[in-house]
């Protein structure tokens, strides 16, 4: 599986913000081991917490991680097995990835307390197309689009909100244009090729 959300943080796409608060979502990846990744402090991200609260946050996702991950075959087994149990594995499964997602949503609920921005943990299992007009596509902290690859090979990849898999959503106490000026790429952008595995 090509990994591209996790250990990035996005701003939400202007044309669905503005004239609000600036949101981000941090995707710190999927409920599957190994499929982690959570992304160094932001200096952006000043209106909401200070390093030290980022840290310890990310330290918490890390250690609730190696602990309670679900192992990274069991999805892909149950799901297989699911016809032959009567549905039994795949109840099993959304037990543990229910169980899983709400761990870090405690965790966010008490690590982010004490913060100046509301926070929160969502795991997004549903998203789409963007758009592709530039106010419509989410962009990252390197200044890079969340770009999906669905369909068949040679398809053209396509800008998707929000960002699937596991997400600390910040709502900054910041107009969307206005934090739109430090988070947005000005001028062209190098693509990166960002957590191709």
């Amino acid at each position: 599986m090509a990994r591209t959300f996790e250990g990035r943080i996005f701003m939400k796409p202007l044309a669905k913000s503005r004239g609000q608060s600036a949101e981000v979502y941090v995707n710190v990846g999927w409920v599957a081991s190994g499929s982690q990744g959570l992304p160094p402090y932001d200096a952006r991200l000043e209106a909401a917490c200070s390093q030290e609260q980022w840290d310890d946050l990310m330290a918490s996702y890390k250690a609730f991680h190696d602990e309670k991950s679900v192992p990274e075959w069991m999805p892909i087994v149950n799901c297989f097995l699911c016809p032959f149990t009567l549905g039994l594995t795949c109840c099993l499964t959304n037990a543990m990835i229910y169980k899983y997602t709400s761990g870090l949503e405690l965790i966010t609920k008490e690590k982010t307390k004490s913060w100046k921005c509301p926070a929160r943990f969502e795991n997004v299992r549903l998203y789409g197309p963007a758009g592709e007009a530039p106010d419509q596509i989410p962009y990252d902290q390197y200044g890079q689009p969340l770009l999906a690859m669905r369909g068949k090979p040679g398809d053209k990849p396509f800008a998707e909100w929000p960002p699937a898999g596991c997400n600390l959503v910040i709502n900054l106490n910041v107009r969307a244009e206005e934090f739109a000026q430090q988070w947005l790429p000005q001028g062209p952008v190098a693509p990166m090729q960002i957590g191709m595995a």
